[in-house]
C-alpha cells in the first residue's frame, strides 16, 4: 500500500520463516487461494520495487534525531534469539510496524463479559456461545474479539451474532 500511495521503501522485516511447513500451505492454498494470490502478488510488487524482504528479521532498535533514522535488523532463530552479526542498517524517514493481528476485547472486556486466557496464542479472547452471546446478556462478539480465525470467519460469525440478536 506504501508503494501504491509512491513511498519509497526501504525494506520489509518479517518475523516468521519463510514458508512452513509444506502440508500447511498446501491446506492455507486450499483453504484460501485468494488469499494466497494476494499475498504472492504483493512479495511480486514489493520484488520489482527492488525493496529487499527480510524473513526471520525483527526490528532491533530505531537510533536517530527524529529528522533521519536507521532502523536496526537482525535476523533471528526459531526461538526469536538474534543472530550474532546478522544486523543490517536502513536508513529512513519513518518506520512503521506490526505485530501480528491482535484481539480486539477491550470493548467485551470493559462491559465485564467473561474472557478466558489462550496460552497458545497468548492472549485473552471473549468467552462465547455457538450464537456467538457472551456471559453478558445482550452482548454478542463476533471477529477478533473472541479469536483469531481471520475476515470470512468475522463475517460469518457477525451473520450468527446478528440473528441470534434479532431473535
Amino acid at each position: 500500500e506504501l508503494l501504491a500511495a509512491g513511498a519509497k521503501v526501504v525494506a520489509v522485516a518479517e518475523a516468521g520463516a519463510p514458508f512452513g511447513a509444506f502440508a500447511a500451505q498446501l491446506r492455507m492454498a486450499c483453504a484460501s487461494p485468494g488469499l494466497v494470490r494476494n499475498g504472492l502478488g504483493y512479495l511480486l510488487r514489493l520484488k520489482r520495487a527492488g525493496v529487499p524482504v527480510l524473513t526471520s528479521h525483527v526490528l532491533r532498535r530505531v537510533e536517530g534525531d527524529g529528522q533521519m533514522l536507521q532502523a536496526v535488523l537482525a535476523r533471528v532463530d526459531a526461538t526469536g534469539k538474534p543472530a550474532a552479526g546478522s544486523e543490517r542498517v536502513f536508513a529512513a524517514d519513518a518506520v512503521c510496524m506490526g505485530y501480528g493481528f491482535l484481539l480486539q476485547n477491550e470493548l467485551a472486556r470493559a462491559l465485564g463479559c467473561r474472557h478466558r486466557w489462550d496460552a497458545r496464542l497468548g492472549h485473552m479472547a471473549a468467552v462465547r456461545a455457538d450464537d456467538m452471546a457472551t456471559s453478558c446478556p445482550g452482548v454478542f462478539v463476533a471477529g477478533d474479539g473472541g479469536g483469531l480465525l481471520g475476515a470470512r470467519a468475522a463475517a460469518a460469525q457477525g451473520t450468527i451474532a446478528g440473528i441470534a440478536a434479532a431473535r
